[in-house]
């Protein structure tokens, strides 16, 4: 039983993440496509398979440490969650570039926020994280350019 809760902290963020993201980018992949885009960015093809890996590696701190019990982690681990899901809709569905771009700067806070909260845990975690973190700037210079470039759709 202990080795399906564990599988469960750790898969199970992922799986919330991942269903957020099916329901926004559904029916929306047009909308996206006619965006213009920055010279530096990613193929769209391996994105949602980064974004996994990314949120899986995320994850190992939360399931392998007794982190729930640390108030600071499980609000900036929880707050990172909630924005990313938020993100998926409010840049797919509604194409609000602007306020996905918000979304990523708070993630980003977040993350931060449970770097701190683990300071003294082991390496591996802190690395994990801050693997996040790097990423999640990744994603705020996307989300500038969207906006820079899609001034006119904003």
């Amino acid at each position: 039983m202990k080795i399906f809760i564990s599988l469960l902290k750790f898969f199970y963020p992922s799986l919330v993440v991942f269903q957020a993201s099916y329901f926004s980018i559904t029916n929306y992949e047009e909308k996206y496509e006619k965006l213009l885009k920055p010279k530096k960015m990613m193929d769209s093809l391996f994105l949602p398979i980064i974004w996994l890996i990314i949120n899986v590696i995320s994850a190992f701190p939360l399931s392998f440490l007794q982190l729930h019990k640390n108030k600071k982690f499980f609000l900036g681990y929880n707050g990172q969650l909630i924005t990313q899901s938020l993100w998926y809709v409010t840049f797919f569905k509604y194409q609000s570039l602007l306020s996905a771009l918000l979304l990523k700067i708070f993630q980003s806070i977040f993350i931060v926020l449970s770097i701190k909260s683990i300071a003294k845990s082991k390496k591996v975690f802190r690395f994990c994280l801050r693997l996040h973190l790097i990423w999640s700037i990744y994603e705020i210079y996307t989300n500038a350019s969207f906006c820079l470039l899609n001034k006119k759709s904003n």
